[in-house]
């Protein structure tokens, strides 16, 4: 599959995006432009419902389009990530830069794990005490799941935690907002698991673009879209994704349609989901599960039932060798079969 082509349904909406149709990436077929719903965080948190309404507001208006344009290759994805932190946009930058690099020394460390329940295996809540994948205490609070128990952090990974750290507080900025930014991006990486999120710098009141999936197919793209032009496009996978997030597949051109001709042909679309378990393989072996415990409930159980029944009415007028009855034998087996 190429790069995803946006295409106009008819000539004359050329200058009109929600007429175009995209070629997306998670279904393969063309599918019309449509506006998602937008989740706003803002780093450090503010109080009055008053001041982040106005603070949404004023951002939303720069990024809702750029969202829109991004998100229409998706064709199952109807959310936007938005997190708007009171960083420069080039310290921004160096932190998604510092996290890939993290990532990739923590590969080289440890190999590959596949989670169950969405916890990714690149995220880490970075500080100079040593955060690991995921494994700070104060993760919950941002209502992410429990992830598992990652190894300690290599001598490499801390140092270049370290190097971020002397950045930002280079920058003016207090260790209490590099832990409050982390901890936002992290949980919204693990409960959402989002094909991108727009990182807004309220200092330079200016917005990059974070592609969680994709990259190599989106970023040239991206590149051209209105709103999108000449912003920073950046890469930082997400490597082991959510149960809840479906695998790409063909799917059959008509809207709506379910019908699957399997994964896409290009090998850069599977990239990140080679090993992975998405919610259509957890139904089919719910529906398997539930299947057997009908014939179990319905078929053999009785069947047994009755086969130990008869059994013991044929068995009870003849006591054994020692004169013990075999219907008192077979019950005290029976008890343990159920």
């Amino acid at each position: 599959m190429p790069p995803p082509p946006a295409r106009c349904a008819a000539a004359g909406n050329e200058g009109r995006p929600t007429l175009w149709q995209v070629r997306t990436l998670d279904t393969g077929r063309l599918a019309p432009f449509h506006w998602p719903s937008i989740r706003f965080r803002v780093v450090p948190a503010i109080d009055s419902t008053d001041n982040i309404f106005k603070m949404a507001t004023h951002v939303l208006r720069k990024v809702a389009v750029p969202m829109a344009f991004l998100n229409a290759f998706y064709e199952r994805s109807d959310l936007g990530l938005v997190v708007a932190v009171q960083a420069p946009l080039a310290l921004l930058d160096a932190y998604i830069q510092s996290q890939m690099r993290q990532d990739d020394l923590q590969l080289e460390r440890a190999p590959r794990r596949h989670r169950g329940g969405g916890d990714d295996d690149g995220d880490r809540d970075s500080d100079e005490e040593g955060g690991s994948s995921g494994s700070d205490e104060d993760e919950g609070e941002d209502g992410a799941a429990a992830p598992p128990v990652a190894p300690e952090l290599s001598g490499a990974v801390k140092n270049e935690i370290k190097q971020l750290l002397a950045q930002w507080r280079e920058a003016g900025l207090s260790k209490d907002l590099y832990r409050s930014f982390s901890h936002a991006v992290f949980a919204l990486r693990a409960e959402v698991d989002p094909p991108f999120i727009l990182f807004f710098s309220l200092k330079d009141r200016d917005f990059a673009v974070v592609l969680c999936r994709h990259a190599e197919l989106l970023r040239g793209p991206a590149s051209t879209l209105p709103s999108v032009k000449g912003k920073p496009i950046l890469a930082w996978p997400i490597r082991d994704h959510a149960r809840h997030v479906a695998p790409p597949e063909v799917l059959c051109q008509r809207a709506h349609c379910a019908r699957s001709a399997g994964p896409p042909p290009d090998p850069r679309v599977m990239a990140t989901f080679e090993h992975h378990r998405g919610p259509g393989d957890k139904a089919v072996t719910d529906a398997i599960t539930a299947e057997l415990r009908k014939v179990w409930q319905n078929e053999l159980e009785p069947a047994m039932a009755a086969e130990i029944d008869a059994a013991l009415r044929q068995a009870s007028l003849a006591p054994d060798s020692a004169g013990t009855p075999v219907a008192h034998k077979m019950t005290v087996g029976s008890f343990f079969l159920c």
